[in-house]
């Protein structure tokens, strides 16, 4: 093989900063999906006290999990841009 094949085959840091930026809002998507998910699961159904109970040690559960932290660090940098963003329009 010549150096440019070799070469070529290498992983960019560009590239992997764009990997990684893709993989950020890949979860960040995925994270306001299942917010809208649970926001209309909670609209629709009247819950009996004990079911009420279950659903709330589950989102408890669900928002010390490993992921959702995760996730609700990688959705600081958008939740920071809209809200300044916001701003703004509200100022302008």
């Amino acid at each position: 093989m010549t150096d440019g094949w070799s070469e070529s085959s290498r992983e960019s840091p560009r590239s992997r900063e764009s990997d990684d930026y893709e993989r950020e809002l890949a979860l960040i998507d995925r994270i306001l999906g299942l917010e809208a998910q649970l926001a209309e699961q909670s609209v629709d159904f009247a819950l009996t006290p004990s079911e009420q109970l279950r659903v709330e040690q589950q989102i408890a559960r669900m928002r010390g999990s490993l992921t959702w932290r995760f996730g609700q660090i990688a959705a600081t940098p958008l939740n920071i841009v809209s809200h300044r963003m916001g701003r703004r329009k509200r100022d302008g």
